[in-house]
């Protein structure tokens, strides 16, 4: 059974109805709003889908989706995917740098970066020019 607040994904869009409710999709992430047992077995409503209440045979009520067409989603996964929003990496407070200047008659160390900046080229780690 699903937690209230527990990301799931559509592993198989439900059934289509008559009465015109917007259904989960497949592939979607959802976040589960509301779980309960039915007569079917358990169910669950999602926050990003609200549908209108209207007139089932056990009373008026926001239809259901069950959790069979649902999976958890596995939050290490996307681990990948959120470590590349985080805030760039610093060196001693600094940002590390994407562009360097260099002396292309010198060797490049961490001195040569600080010292006569004026007669150097830049250099953007990032496409190599």
């Amino acid at each position: 059974m699903f937690q209230v607040g527990q990301r799931v994904i559509c592993v198989r869009p439900p059934r289509p109805t008559d009465y015109g409710e917007v259904c989960a999709v497949k592939g979607v992430v959802y976040t589960v709003r509301n779980a309960a047992v039915g007569v079917d077995g358990p169910l669950i409503r999602v926050e990003e889908i609200v549908n209108r209440p209207r007139k089932y045979f056990g009373g008026v009520t926001e239809c259901w989706f069950m959790v069979t067409n649902f999976r958890p989603v596995d939050e290490r996964r996307l681990d990948v995917f959120r470590s590349a929003l985080e805030p760039v990496k610093t060196v001693a407070g600094q940002p590390f740098p994407t562009t360097v200047w260099y002396d292309e008659a010198s060797s490049l160390d961490e001195n040569d970066m600080l010292a006569g900046a004026e007669r150097w080229q830049w250099w953007d780690m990032r496409s190599g020019r």
